[in-house]
This record gives C-alpha cells, structure tokens and sequence, in this order.
C-alpha cells in the first residue's frame, strides 16, 4: 500500500532503532523547551527594561495600594505575560507555567523575604505565626499556578489558530499540485497574526490610559490657548465677581454641604499683572536632574527615596537664581505619564506664559504606610512632613541657585498630593508661601470609599488629626500670617468626595482672608484636570511672586 503524504509516518531509516529512534523524537520538545525558557526570560527582561513594571507600580501607589501591593500586582501580570508568550512560542503549557513563577519569584520574592524577616522580628503572642506564613507562601503558589495555567492554555489556543493559518498558506506555497491562495486562505493566514499584533502594540498605550487618562497619549505635552489666568469668570488683579456668603465645613466633615457656590475668582489685589519675564524667554529645553536622600521613616527596606529636579532652559549658562516649585508625594513618572510635565515646562517657559522655574519632584512611595500623607506620623515611625519642609528644601537650596525665600516656594500636589499641599503651607507658613493644589481633600485621615488608606498615618488619635487638618488649620493662623500665603484650588466643585471638600475649603478661605485663585474645571479629581490647570495655576503663582517682589 502506498503512504500518501500527509496521511502515513514515512518509515524509520534502516539501523535507526532504540535509544536513536528516541533521540530524534526528543529534539523537537527540547527545541521547543529552549524557545519556551528563552521566551519567558525575555519578556520578564522586556517588561522591567521598557520602565513599564515602574510605571504599573507608581499607578498602583496612586490608586491607593501600598508599595508591597503594588508589587504583588505587577509581579503576577508580568508572570501572564512570560506565561503567554512562552506557550505561544512553544506550544508547551509546564514550562510556561514555570516561568509564571520565575517571574512572581524574581519580582515578589524580595518583598516577600523582606516582610519574613520583619515578621520574624516580631515576639510576643502578636510575633510570627509560622502557620500563618505557610498559608501565605501556599496563596502565593497558588496565585502563580491559576496565572500561569490560565495564560498558557489561552496562548496554546491562540497558537493553535494562528499556526493553522500560517500553515495553510505555507502549504499552498510549496504543493504544485494546490490551487492557487484564495481571499479565504490569505485572511486565515494574515488576520490571526495582525490581531495579535495589534494587542501586544496597543497593551501600552491602554495600560496608560487606564492609569492616568484616555487621551494621555493624543498630546505630546503641548497646550492649546492658555484658559484665563483666574477660575470662573474674574479678571487677574481684579477681584472679579465672588459670589456667596463662604459659609464651609469647618469641622472637616467629609462631604459637608456647602450653603453657598464656591467663590469663582482670584482674590482683589493679590497678583501683579506684570510680566517681567516675558519680554526675554529661555528657549530650548530644560533637563532633570535626580538624587536621592535618607528614607524619612523606619521599619521598611527603603532606606533612601529620590527626589528629581527639573532645571529650566538656560540654566546651565545663566547665573540667575529661580524660584521652586516642590510636589509631593508623587514620583516623576506620574507626572510625565499624566500630564507630559517637561513638555508643558519647556513650551510654557519658552513662550513667556510662566518665568523660568526649578520644579523639584518629591518622591514618598516605599514608608510604613500605604499612603504617606506627608506625615509626621501618630507613632513616629515616619517623617514626612519635616522630610520635605527641611530636608529636601535645605538640600535643593543649598546645591541649586533658588531664590531661597518663602516667597519664592510653592508647594503642589494632585490628590493625596492635594492634602499634602495644604497641609504643608499651613503647617511651614514660614517655608512656603504658595501651595496649588488639584483635587486634593482637607481633613487628616478622611474616612470615605475614594480616600482607603488616608487615616492610617494619624491612627485616629484626635491631637493629631486636629494639628494636620486644613479645614481646621486655616482658621488658626493669626490675620498676618494669612495675608503672607497664596492658595490655587483647581477641581471640580460640589461633585463627588474631592469636589465637596474643595468647595467647602475655597469658602473657607475666602471667609478667612486668604489671597486665592480658584481654577474650577469639569474633570475633578482626574489627571487631564491637572494637565488642563497647571500652567494657569504656575502663572497664577508666578504673578503673586511679582507682586510680593521675587520676580521683578
């Protein structure tokens, strides 16, 4: 009987038998072996090169999930990954599995040895609980196993599709005996594989998208016409229109009816039209700078945080001396990510919209606490609040030309950030003069569904939260002190946790005799607000520093 290609094995070769016969059985698997390994490693090295694991992790600390979490989270979506493209690449699904745990271990198992060791360290009936340490490692496997079976029997489903493709054409190729590719065969061979590659092209513009903005990656930092210096419908320097009596929530509650509309205007005489800068604009682009200091806490493995500075154009040939804008507590990526930062510095600046500034980008991830909320916390385990009112600001000021001034200083944030701002000017009115804040709340360990973690730092202890309450705060500071300071509130007001805590704090300010400008926009406590309002609110603090003499 004659074997018909396709549909009989061919016979061995005479004298190939036994342990030969099982040698030229083994090479397919052990090549497929080698591509499975080799796969895997390479999209672990791909994913930790590409900053894309950093930048996962810092959108993670944003959302609320402490650093270990964060951790965590991304080392199991970096196991899927090398998971998929290793039975992708090799049909196999034990080896992909194993590589789902090389990735969880190399990722996690640091954070994991680190937090046994600090366990560990614990004694007494609240010490370690060598029970409760084995369920730990077991949820861990655990976790690796069902991501490493799951993404390789997707990716074994979709190989399977895509080979039958590619193999159909390749046969089409090679037999002269076949008809000519039809529509049918090309479409089976190419849309499999254009599918795929469009969602490995796409995975990080969608990861960007869900961490910061939908249309984070439509602009490359630049901004259309600048809206008005002032929120509502006020004129710089002119008062504009304030509406309302200012009655606010002065005990912080979150969420307190606010009896009035916010107020919708700079306040009267508070900026300086003037714009001494623009006449002569840096061109060019500015360059960051980053170093790092002693952790300000204790009871983690950071022992060192970062902190980058943002020099602007001509800094390096001019001798000039600049004002400083410090944020907190975010790292520099999210700022790159969410709002394009020195893309917005480097044109606002060129086009004479705001002075050349130094921006210094504070970084806080890594303390006791999921959310550092600037703190000097309730147990002394972290140092915030003295990191960046001293240590950071002694630092910038003794080995950068600032204006090392109190006028000179602004202190900004988004979100936690926001608190920090506030919190920060209040606390240092002899540091910082100017805060912006974009979305932030104004009570210390406010207790709602979109601020998890925020009360762990002050523990509940009423002392505490008293002395770092910016809705409380602001009413303490003598008249004198007040009139020194320089607020920019950027939200959208009334609507959801962080809008009613913004419009209670605008009237606030307003009742109390604060300078202040009031940026209120449609998009609330999200990033594209941050991007829309941060050079208006830079120009808003750059037109204060001329009317207070730093700029002339």
């Amino acid at each position: 009987m004659t074997a018909h290609r396709g549909q009989w094995p061919a016979p061995a070769p005479p004298g190939l038998a036994g342990s030969s016969r099982r040698a030229v059985r083994l090479r397919p698997r052990v090549t497929h072996a080698a591509l499975a390994v080799a796969a895997g490693l390479l999209t672990i090295l791909a994913v930790n090169a590409s900053g894309a694991l950093g930048a996962g992790n810092a959108a993670l600390q944003v959302m609320g999930f402490d650093p270990d979490r964060a951790t965590l989270i991304m080392a199991l979506t970096v196991a899927a990954l090398a998971a998929m493209a290793s039975a992708a690449t090799s049909g196999m699904r034990a080896i992909p599995i194993a590589m789902a745990f090389v990735a969880l271990g190399l990722l996690f198992g640091p954070t994991f040895l680190a937090e046994t060791s600090a366990a560990l360290a614990v004694h007494g009936t609240t010490g370690f609980r060598p029970g409760g340490w084995a369920a730990t490692l077991v949820a861990l496997l655990a976790a690796g196993l069902a991501t490493g079976w799951s993404m390789a029997t997707l990716a074994r489903e979709m190989r399977r599709w895509l080979l039958a493709g590619w193999l159909l054409v390749v046969e089409v190729a090679v037999r002269r005996d076949h008809p000519r590719p039809t529509r049918r065969h090309v479409v089976l061979a190419i849309v499999p594989i254009a599918l795929l590659a469009l969602v490995v092209a796409s995975l990080p513009t969608f990861a960007d998208m869900i961490n910061y903005t939908p249309d984070v990656a439509m602009t490359g930092g630049g901004f259309a016409a600048a809206p008005p210096l002032v929120g509502g419908d006020g004129a710089a320097g002119s008062g504009g229109a304030e509406t309302g009596t200012g009655t606010s929530a002065g005990s912080g509650t979150a969420g307190a009816p606010v009896a009035t509309a916010p107020p919708a205007a700079i306040t009267a005489n508070a900026v300086s039209n003037a714009r001494p800068w623009a006449a002569h604009p840096p061109s060019g682009q500015g360059r960051v700078v980053e170093f790092t200091l002693p952790a300000p806490w204790t009871g983690t493995r950071v022992t060192r945080t970062p902190v980058w500075l943002y020099l602007p154009p001509g800094y390096d040939s001019a001798t000039q001396r600049y004002p400083v804008v410090y944020t907190v507590p975010w790292d520099l990526s999210h700022w790159a990510l969410g709002i394009h930062v020195q893309a917005l510095l480097d044109q606002a600046i060129a086009q004479g919209t705001i002075p050349p500034t130094i921006v210094a980008f504070v970084d806080l991830a890594g303390g006791p606490f999921p959310n550092s909320e600037c703190a000097n916390s309730y147990d002394g385990r972290e140092h915030a609040d003295t990191y960046v009112s001293k240590t950071v600001v002694d630092y910038v000021d003794a080995h950068y030309r600032t204006i090392a001034s109190a006028d000179a200083r602004t202190i900004a944030g988004f979100s936690q950030g926001g608190f920090c701002a506030a919190n920060l000017l209040l606390r240092h009115p002899t540091v910082f003069h100017q805060a912006v804040i974009f979305a932030g709340y104004f009570v210390a360990g406010l207790v709602s569904g979109e601020t998890v973690n925020a009360w762990e730092p002050w523990g509940h202890v009423p002392s505490v939260v008293a002395a770092n309450s910016p809705m409380d705060t602001a009413t303490q500071l003598a008249p004198s002190v007040r009139r020194q300071l320089f607020v920019v509130l950027a939200d959208q007001p009334d609507v959801g946790v962080f809008g009613q805590q913004a419009a209670a704090f605008a009237n606030v300010l307003k009742r109390e005799g604060y300078p202040a400008d009031f940026l209120w926009n449609q998009y609330g406590h999200a990033w594209k607000g941050v991007r829309l309002e941060v050079i208006p609110a830079l120009e808003a603090v750059s037109a204060r520093e001329v009317r207070t003499g730093v700029l002339q």
